[in-house]
């Protein structure tokens, strides 16, 4: 079983379709998926919740921002 530091930060990861965030009615801040954004595995696309981006990004607007994503051993 993973044992995780009680300080580092998890993150859950979650496909979805580009339809999800309106289906849902998701307010959002930035915009949400395009279809090529959805189909392009490497289009390097995220949308964070506000608790993630004022944890990693207090000081800064965390649209246009970069995340690392590392996957446990």
């Amino acid at each position: 079983m993973l044992q995780l530091e009680p300080e580092q930060p998890v993150a859950s990861v979650r496909f979805v379709a580009a339809e999800y965030v309106a289906m849902m009615k998701i307010p959002l801040r930035g915009r949400p998926f395009t279809q090529a954004e959805v189909v392009d595995v490497d289009a390097h696309a995220a949308i964070v919740n506000e608790t993630m981006a004022r944890r990693d990004s207090p000081d800064a607007d965390p649209i246009g921002g970069t995340i690392a994503i590392v996957r446990a051993a």
